[in-house]
C-alpha cells in the first residue's frame, strides 16, 4: 500500500471515530443520559452567550482607537524584538568570522617539514652549525623541497638563519625547540657529517 493511500485511510478512520464520538456525546446530552453534565453545558453556553453579547455592543471610536493602537504597539514590539534577535545572530556570526580571520588556524606540519626541522634539531643538539645547502642530502630530500619546508618553518618562526662569510646556516628558534621537544615528536637519527 503506498503512502498516499495509507494516509487517506488513516485520516478517514480517524474522522469516522471522532464523528461517532461527537455524535454519541451530543445524543446523550440531548436525551439527558448525562444529567450531571447538563448544568456544566448550560453554564458554558450562558457564558459564551454573554461574551458574544458584550462584543456585539457598539463601541465609540476612541475605544477602538485605543485597542488598535495597543495592538499595533504590541506588533511593533514583537517585530523589533525579532529584528534584534536576527541582528544579534548575524553580529555573533560576523564576530566569529573576524576572529577566525585574525587568527587563522595553523595546519599541522607536513612530513617533509617534520624531516627538515628534525634534521636541523639534530645538528643543534650536537652543537654543530647546520648548513642550509648541505643537510637536505643527508635526509634524502631535494634542495627545492627542503627550501620550501624551511620557508614554511621560517614563516611560523620555528627556524632562523645565520650568515657567515662561507655559508648560510639555519638554527631552531624557541618555538622550533618547543616543537621538537614534544613527547610525540619522532626524532630521526643524527646526520652523518
Amino acid at each position: 500500500m503506498n503512502s498516499k493511500r495509507k494516509k487517506f485511510l488513516v485520516w478517514s478512520v480517524l474522522v469516522a471515530v471522532i464523528s461517532a464520538f461527537v455524535g454519541t456525546v451530543v445524543k446523550m446530552l440531548v436525551t439527558d443520559q448525562w444529567p450531571s453534565l447538563r448544568p456544566l453545558v448550560s453554564t458554558s453556553w450562558d457564558w459564551i452567550s454573554a461574551v458574544l453579547t458584550w462584543l456585539d455592543q457598539p463601541v465609540m471610536l476612541p475605544h477602538w482607537a485605543i485597542i488598535a493602537v495597543s495592538m499595533l504597539l504590541v506588533l511593533l514590539m514583537g517585530i523589533l524584538i525579532w529584528s534584534l534577535s536576527v541582528a544579534g545572530g548575524k553580529l555573533i556570526a560576523a564576530q566569529e568570522k573576524i576572529a577566525s580571520l585574525q587568527s587563522p588556524s595553523v595546519p599541522p606540519l607536513t612530513e617533509n617539514q617534520d624531516k627538515v626541522i628534525a634534521a636541523i634539531a639534530s645538528y643543534d643538539s650536537v652543537g654543530v652549525q647546520c648548513p642550509v645547502n648541505e643537510f637536505p642530502t643527508h635526509i634524502g630530500m631535494s634542495l627545492l623541497h627542503a627550501q620550501g619546508a624551511m620557508d614554511v618553518l621560517e614563516k611560523r618562526k620555528m627556524i632562523s638563519y645565520e650568515y657567515s662569510s662561507e655559508c648560510k646556516y639555519v638554527t631552531l628558534t624557541a618555538a622550533g625547540r618547543e616543537y621538537v621537544l614534544r613527547p610525540e615528536f619522532d626524532m630521526p637519527s643524527l646526520p652523518s657529517s
